[in-house]
């Protein structure tokens, strides 16, 4: 606390307080003024509290820095008021030390920026949940990733991300979700499908965990991250039919998949195409049909094949396959252009794998 004439801005008594905190002794500041004692890191700060008191009579919570004898720097939330004095005008003002407070608030800032780098160069979905009201808020990215904006999918809930997942991951999610609820798991980890704005499935990878607890310690916040993980299972893919290959051979391999082009062959009309289109792919080319009716034959060469156990010298092999269809009339040109043609049917078949394999995609 400190009392100073209106007119001169002279120091007339400090408390025990002032000493403490700017360092200086009674004798030191006593007849002397905040700008002969450079109390204020920026003069302005200095003229603009002196005029505002003087023209409201009044100053309030107004945080400043300033200047210790060592020259060291606080902050400070200043405040005064005019009173009278021996028949004289003076200023009243009180400084509250916040020093530390500010110190984190400003290391929150910069771990708060740093964060949102790591989540800008990582490309990552962010999302906060209210478990209580099921509110949530997502980042741009979130929203990005399955193909929309978040202005599009607004207002947005818990039953948002519901929607957009896959059916047949939700038991598993909410499974890991009790578990990680209950405290048996440090963080909420799962992988699950989200459906993207044009139709196709892709791989996320959820990762959050609770940061708020109510007083009986039932989950009240839970912050978290999705990460588009679909290249890397495609990689997951790849990496587990070499491993397949390494087990049983490539001889029975080939075997394997002569055996299923004979399977197709058998269960396709006779005016149909069936063949082998490169690695472990196959092709069926079924002129004058629909789609649903190839869906069917499909569905039923699925079954088979599940049913069916493939001999080899050494080995007996179960699979599945997934399949993904196309008609012409999807595609441009008359006659339609095979590339497109094929391309869909790729894309579709990607979507099978993606909706849990051992099935077809038509549609």
């Amino acid at each position: 606390m400190a009392i100073t004439r209106k007119d001169t801005s002279e120091f007339t008594d400090i408390n025990d307080a002032f000493c403490l905190t700017f360092g200086y002794s009674r004798d030191e500041v006593i007849g002397k003024t905040s700008r002969a004692l450079n109390l204020f890191v920026n003069d302005d700060n200095w003229l603009f509290t002196r005029e505002k008191l003087i023209a409201g009579g009044r100053i309030q919570n107004r945080e400043l820095v300033m200047r210790k004898k060592d020259g060291s720097l606080i902050h400070g939330l200043f405040s005064g008021d005019m009173i009278n004095s021996q028949g004289e005008e003076h200023f009243l003002t009180v400084l509250i030390d916040v020093t530390e407070e500010s110190e984190l608030r400003a290391e929150l800032t910069t771990e708060q920026k740093r964060l949102e780098n790591v989540i800008e160069g990582t490309r990552l979905g962010t999302w906060e949940w209210n478990i209580r009201t099921g509110e949530t808020v997502f980042n741009e990215r979130w929203a990005e990733m399955i193909g929309y904006t978040l202005e599009e999918l607004s207002p947005v809930s818990i039953k948002t991300w519901s929607l957009l997942s896959h059916p047949d991951d939700l038991a598993e999610s909410d499974r890991l979700l009790e578990e990680h609820f209950s405290g048996t798991s440090e963080f909420y980890e799962f992988e699950g499908r989200m459906k993207h704005k044009d139709g196709r499935w892709i791989w996320v990878y959820d990762r959050g965990k609770v940061i708020e607890r109510d007083s009986e310690g039932c989950p009240v916040k839970m912050y978290g991250t999705h990460a588009d993980i679909t290249e890397q299972k495609k990689m997951q893919e790849k990496i587990t039919e070499l491993a397949i290959n390494d087990t049983h051979g490539h001889i029975a391999g080939d075997i394997v998949l002569k055996e299923f082009a004979n399977l197709v062959a058998s269960m396709v009309r006779t005016y149909d195409l069936a063949g082998r289109f490169g690695g472990e792919e196959f092709i069926i080319v079924s002129p004058e049909s629909e789609s649903a009716q190839i869906a069917r034959m499909t569905e039923r060469i699925l079954g088979k094949v599940r049913d069916t156990v493939f001999a080899t010298e050494t080995d007996k092999i179960r699979f599945t396959f997934s399949a993904g269809i196309a008609c012409s009339t999807e595609v441009p040109g008359n006659p339609p252009i095979i590339a497109e043609l094929l391309a869909l049917a790729d894309k579709r078949l990607y979507q099978a794998k993606a909706e849990g394999r051992d099935r077809c995609k038509w549609n």
